[in-house]
């Protein structure tokens, strides 16, 4: 049986987004169920009653811990594809709330095997995305794998997208790896892409990597989501639409004008202002206030 896992926590707009992710992957997966197992760690398990998922309660605590030492939230997405790794074995892969598939789950399985993995979209390197921080402690420190030997990482190495994360059981200790590198880097900066560019360097030098793009859609950018966000909390909590699948029905036409066209004004320019704070290494300091102004909202960090 193949493995798709999601990580939730915060509730509100991240929830609907994970039931949303949820909903696209059983309607792609359709009369195939049976192949399959979803499993959802979250903060928030009343969301899911009702679906054919299996629900891993995690607390504040566990939570807590799974950030690490530095309390990087992203790592928290390389302990859930551990756990699940360890509970069911086989193929696993993990996607971000923020994503939905356009293909049957099958096609991106069929790239998973011993020493074959998947992320989701090549995006550069740290020099041609003007990740300065990362740039800098890549070429002025030295960081060392589990064996003792040296990192073979600086600024050109490649960074993918982390949205989707597969890997079979065989691999599963490069997961490893990617947790220690992640140890080591966040120490000496704060960068919420501490985690993508971990797994990047750890499955591109360990493993054949192929990319998911074209089967899983993920829509980080903030102009769509932030719109979608408001479609999902309509759309998904009104009871006189009277089924999930009604519910995602609708929300599909919605997401074909939000999201599935990322050439609008918008997005473009959303993207471009991004790209600008990375650029000029005030990316973290935005997603910081953004984090402190949700947490006076009474909301907890975002699930990605």
């Amino acid at each position: 049986m193949k493995t798709l896992v999601y990580l939730s926590f915060g509730g509100g707009s991240y929830s609907d987004e994970a039931l949303y992710a949820v909903l696209s992957a059983l309607h792609e997966i359709g009369p195939d169920l049976d192949e399959y197992r979803i499993v959802i760690y979250t903060d928030d398990p009343a969301t899911f009653d009702g679906l054919p998922v299996r629900v891993e309660t995690v607390d504040q605590a566990t939570l807590a811990d799974w950030a690490g030492p530095c309390g990087h939230i992203y790592r928290r997405k390389v302990i859930a594809l551990r756990e699940t790794l360890n509970k069911f074995g086989g193929a696993v892969t993990f996607c971000d709330t923020d994503t939905y598939f356009l293909k049957h789950p099958r096609k991106l399985f069929a790239r998973i095997r011993p020493g074959h993995t998947v992320l989701h979209l090549f995006e550069g390197s740290p020099t041609q995305l003007r990740v300065h921080a990362l740039a800098h402690i890549l070429q002025t420190c030295e960081f060392f794998r589990l064996g003792g030997e040296r990192w073979n990482i600086g600024p050109d190495t490649p960074i993918i997208n982390s949205g989707v994360i597969g890997i079979h059981e065989a691999d599963a200790a490069l997961l490893d790896e990617v947790i220690n590198l992640i140890d080591q880097i966040c120490p000496h900066l704060d960068y919420f892409g501490t985690e993508q560019f971990s797994f990047s360097a750890c499955l591109a030098q360990y493993s054949t990597l192929s990319y998911a793009h074209d089967v899983v859609h993920h829509y980080w950018p903030p102009a769509g989501r932030e719109r979608f966000h408001e479609h999902l909390a309509l759309t998904l909590r009104d009871s006189s639409i009277g089924s999930y699948d009604a519910r995602f029905a609708r929300l599909f036409r919605v997401r074909e004008q939000l999201l599935d066209r990322p050439e609008s004004v918008a997005e473009h320019l959303h993207v471009a202002v991004w790209r600008l704070l990375n650029r000029t290494g005030t990316l973290e300091r935005a997603h910081q206030m953004q984090r402190w102004l949700r947490g006076h909202d009474n909301t907890h960090h975002p699930s990605t």
